[in-house]
Parts: C-alpha cells; structure tokens; sequence
C-alpha cells in the first residue's frame, strides 16, 4: 500500500511509532488528498464559487476574477478596488465594476495604454466613425475627467531629476496639471564631492558615436554588448580609485551595512 509505506516513512523520518499517531497522520494525508483533488476540479465542482461568495476579502487579476468558476458576477460586493485601472480594457474593468456598489480606479492615464491590436483600432474607427485619439482613450481617463478624480501630486518611485523631467514633459506641459512634486530624500551629500558622473542623481552617457555591434552571446543564450560592458567596469574602477583618494569609501561602507541591499547594483536592458 502507498499510502502506508508513504505513513511509516513520515514516521520513521519524525520518530513516531505511536499506531494512533501513525493513524492520524493517514487520516491528515487523506484529507489534504481530497482537497488537492477538489481545487483541481473547482471548474465544475462550485468550490471556487463558493468561496468567492463566503470571503470578505477577493483578490486577484482582472483577468483572473473573470473565471466562470468563480462566478464573481453573481455576487455583490461593497467595494472594488481596480489597480492599474488606467491599463484595462473596457472588457476587463467591466466584470468588476459590475461585482461592488462602490468602485475605486486607481491609476494614471498619462502613463502607459492598454494594448490594443492596430487592426482592433482600425475596425472600430472604421465601424463607429470616430477618429482614432478617441477610440484610445480610455474608460479610466474618461471616468476620471467626468467624475473630477482626485490626481496624487507626490510620487516616491523616481529620484528628483528624472521626476522633475517626467513632471515638466507629461503634467506640466501636457496636462496643465500642476507639478508632480518627489517624496524621496535627496542623495547623500558626499557624492558631490566624486568625479563625473558619479556626483551627479542621474548621468547619460551616449555611446552612439563609437560604431560598436551588439553580439549574441551562445553561452548565455543573449544579447551581449562588450563596448559597454567595459565602459561600465572603466566607471567602476574610475570610482574604485575616487574613493581610494577620498574619505568617501567609508561613507560607501556606512551605506551598505545600513541595509542588505547592495550599495551598487547593474541593470542591463
């Protein structure tokens, strides 16, 4: 029997001979083995749904809430919270909008879209007569424009130079909408005192100009580009040495042991 090789072993590994014990440890196995058997056949058997109905708390994509077996809209809720509301479709908001007497969109139009086929937008400019700018815009910016949505004017995501540059270009200049102030501290003041362009928040560095091919790399299964992998260790090295000649190495030392993240991190695209 399986089963009971499975059950002795469990208590040989624990050092349970006790036959009741070894009895109710079948009898847990047995009961996590129906579980297991009624979440793989919930499509049919109700159980989603009816857990969907007996929970305070729903959580889970839009796409994901939209499973039959679920039947979310049959229930009725207080309130939905939709995250990232201003990337859904009018098809993937709709189920949970129609599922709670009050609804929260949370998002941000002006950043990126739902995607939409080209082909898609073609039929229904064609079909509706609307010129595409409208078919794109989205059922997040209109409810918010209609409703008089409140905007968050502080963000914490980006540093200050790239937060101002986002603020000018997309609420500013755009929108009229009022700056987009950052939340985040400043850098330390020490990094002031390094060479370009480590003294600097956020530093471009072009490398158009030096005719350099990106390769694919067999070994790693990728794209490898090695002219920018040694500007990349030439700046570290660069700082390597600024801190040598500096008191700044130990400020650096101060900064890595205040958490586990690591002073320096390389993010390749």
């Amino acid at each position: 029997d399986p089963l009971q090789t499975l059950i002795n072993n469990l208590g040989s590994q624990n050092g349970i001979y006790n036959l009741e014990q070894l009895k109710k440890i079948g009898q847990l196995l047995s009961i996590s083995h129906q579980w297991l058997i009624r979440l793989e056949s919930d499509m049919t058997s109700g159980f989603a749904s009816f857990m969907a109905k007996t929970r305070q708390w729903i959580i889970g994509t839009l796409v994901g809430v939209g499973r039959q077996a679920y039947d979310i809209k049959e229930n009725q809720y207080d309130v939905a919270i939709i995250d990232e509301a201003a990337r859904a479709s009018a098809n993937e908001l709709a189920m949970a909008m129609q599922s709670a007497k009050r609804i929260v969109l949370v998002g941000d139009y002006l950043q990126l879209p739902p995607v939409y086929e080209q082909e898609v937008i073609d039929e229904v400019t064609r079909k509706i007569g609307l010129d595409e700018e409208t078919v794109r815009k989205t059922d997040f910016e209109r409810a918010y424009k209609v409703t008089k949505g409140y905007m968050l004017s502080t963000q914490y995501r980006m540093a200050k130079p790239i937060g101002d540059l986002i603020s000018y270009v997309f609420y500013e200049t755009e929108q009229d909408m009022g700056m987009l102030h950052t939340g985040r501290d400043e850098a330390a003041k020490w990094l002031e005192a390094l060479d370009l362009p480590w003294n600097k928040v956020v530093s471009w560095i072009d490398t158009s100009s030096l005719n350099f091919t990106e390769i694919k790399d067999e070994e790693v299964k990728g794209i490898a580009n090695t002219t920018e992998v040694g500007i990349i260790k030439s700046l570290l090295h660069s700082l390597l040495n600024d801190l040598n000649e500096t008191s700044a190495l130990e400020k650096l030392r101060e900064w890595a042991n205040k958490d586990k993240n690591p002073p320096i991190g390389i993010i390749t695209g």
